[in-house]
């Protein structure tokens, strides 16, 4: 395969994660031939802070197309090309979710009322791929939902990783990509940025796709990574109890779970000030007036 293919198909699994159609994402994916990519079912309620961005509208069928992350109770973190192209009145958002294809009594649906990509994104190599949803109504908290906690600005943050979604799996190789009910989680490794910077180079010929607002996980052995509809949701570290948002789910090189290509984030500890300085600005507070 030619470095200019590979490149083509690295830029086509983002794209295809803010696809609004389903059966586009299948039609599109069919011949990529991708692997396994090694997850498993997630247990109950162990991700509170996922939800799921759904095109369509309340009181109707809705599909699954990418995830965020819980920052409070009116607020999402997601990636910014799962905001680019969809507008905000054709999606909704879904928390306390574990099955996707059916209504459980443990979720909530929330409209949408603004939506905020970064102001620097790039659609080219996709920097600064980090985007805001302002629901409008707040969710009420639950055992089910539960927000997450930021990074420690700038921090780099080193070990063992957890990745969750709802992202494609393949249940027959070279047949069939499916998106899987429940949610899935695998256990991921952070690799440094370097290193992550040169397999992709190795694989694509371009150096310096990966950035300082990125971070990667691997192993980079193939047949583990994240893919289609992973777009936009969490990569966390947990420091003992707790776990911390350090990365969003952004892009891979197609076909998921390729030997020798990482999976690459936008490194939230990067983006803590714009995080807070939007919704400081966009959120409305109220004034009780002292005569």
């Amino acid at each position: 395969m030619s470095p200019k293919t590979i490149v083509f198909l690295l830029f086509l699994v983002a794209a295809l994660a803010k696809s609004s159609h389903l059966d586009l994402q299948r039609r599109a994916y069919k011949d990529l031939s991708p692997h396994i990519i090694g997850g498993s079912e997630a247990p109950k309620a162990s991700y509170p802070y996922i939800v799921s961005l759904q095109y369509g509208h309340i009181g109707y069928d809705t599909m699954h197309f990418c995830a965020g992350s819980i920052f409070n109770s009116q607020w999402i973190i997601t990636a910014a090309h799962c905001l680019n192209q969809i507008p905000i009145n054709n999606f909704i958002v879904k928390a306390g979710k574990r099955n996707i294809k059916i209504v459980e009594s443990t979720e909530q649906t929330v409209e949408v009322e603004q939506a905020f990509v970064h102001e620097k994104y790039s659609t080219r190599n996709f920097g600064n791929d980090i985007g805001l949803i302002k629901l409008k109504t707040p969710l009420n908290f639950t055992k089910e939902i539960q927000p997450i906690e930021l990074p420690q600005a700038e921090s780099e943050p080193t070990g063992v990783a957890y990745l969750c979604g709802w992202g494609y799996v393949l249940s027959n190789y070279f047949k069939n990509l499916e998106m899987p009910d429940k949610l899935q989680d695998i256990k991921l490794y952070y690799i440094n940025r370097d290193v992550c910077d040169a397999a992709v180079t190795n694989l694509t010929g371009f150096s310096g796709s990966v950035g300082e607002t990125n971070i990667c996980t691997g192993p980079i052995t193939g047949g583990i990574s994240g893919c289609n509809g992973d777009s936009g949701g969490p990569l966390i570290s947990r420091y003992g109890e707790k776990p911390v948002l350090t990365g969003i789910a952004s892009w891979i090189i197609a076909p998921c779970g390729t030997y020798g290509s990482p999976t690459v984030y936008t490194k939230v500890s990067k983006f803590n000030a714009w995080i807070k300085q939007k919704i400081a600005t966009h959120t409305t507070r109220l004034y009780r007036y002292i005569n």
